[in-house]
């Protein structure tokens, strides 16, 4: 609990010395040792927040000597970002249990004993249905792309269409038109018909390294100078191209766990295999004793 403010608060790390000035806070100004102290970073209670400090906060930084520990039952504090930092809440120490990422980055933090624990044969054995058809789905996803990259490169080194294209279900075909399209991929008259939803929309989609338009109508020029529109059909070039090349990597990852799961699994039966003809030898070893007495 902070010991100025009163609100309670869950620690995630902590400086030697601030990293910041905080001469001119208003909880540091009349501390006994000022700035020359650890200061720690906390995520407070939403709820004391909310009657204390009037309203939501994020991470705070607070110095030692304004930190005191609160009764057992006083523990157990809400923040949203509170379960991307700690794995559980041991009620019965009444402590956030850190993350194995978390515990890293402070040596010597005390982390759930259950992530050190291996896998039983039981939970791969449970595993590995559903990484079979998680595979299968990224080989299936693989294949369209492939399939959509190769498509456009034939429609670009092919002659061109002078009808506007539509996607529709994954494959393309001519849309209906009123009026003329003019070299931007407007027409006078109305909309493109036929291309519904979010599929003309320009956005960039972000994330991996996918970037590109899902449609695009551009001026070109012949060889006369003449200019006429031309057309990327389907998803633009270099969203096919970064798509390729990002689901050719999921699919080489899910290949590698499915093998990484298939080949522990095997060891573990292969080991309860070895321990139950140890066990059997034994007792035979034991009743051949036990006779010759």
């Amino acid at each position: 609990r902070h010991k100025v403010f009163g609100f309670r608060a869950v620690v995630i790390g902590w400086d030697r010395r601030p990293e910041i000035d905080v001469s001119s806070w208003d909880g540091v100004v009349n501390s006994e040792f000022g700035a020359d102290q650890p200061f720690y970073r906390a995520l407070p209670d939403m709820a004391d927040c909310i009657d204390l400090l009037g309203g939501p906060r994020d991470v705070r930084y607070i110095a030692e000597e304004n930190l005191e520990h609160i009764a057992l039952g006083h523990r157990r504090i809400l923040h949203p970002a509170l379960p991307s930092l700690f794995s559980s809440f041991d009620a019965s120490t009444g402590r956030f249990v850190p993350s194995e990422t978390l515990a890293f980055q402070y040596p010597g933090s005390q982390i759930d004993p259950t992530l050190r624990k291996p896998r039983s044969p039981e939970a791969l054995t449970a595993a590995a249905p559903l990484l079979a058809s998680l595979s299968t789905l990224i080989h299936g996803v693989a294949a369209y792309v492939d399939a959509a990259y190769e498509r456009e490169q034939r429609q670009r080194s092919g002659p061109r269409d002078s009808r506007p294209v539509a996607i529709d279900g994954g494959s393309a075909r001519p849309a209906e038109v009123d009026g003329e399209v003019d070299g931007r991929g407007e027409r006078g008259g109305g909309e493109m018909s036929d291309v519904g939803g979010d599929a003309v929309t320009g956005d960039v989609v972000s994330g991996d390294a996918i970037s590109g338009e899902l449609i695009e109508l551009t001026p070109s020029v012949d060889e006369e100078g003449g200019k006429h529109p031309s057309r990327r059909i389907g998803p633009g070039r270099q969203m096919l191209s970064d798509l390729k090349a990002l689901v050719h990597r999921a699919r080489s990852a899910g290949d590698e766990a499915h093998s990484a799961i298939n080949i522990a699994r095997l060891d573990h039966e292969r080991c309860a295999a070895d321990n139950g003809a140890s066990g059997t030898a034994d007792s035979a070893d034991n009743g051949g004793s036990g006779g010759g007495a």
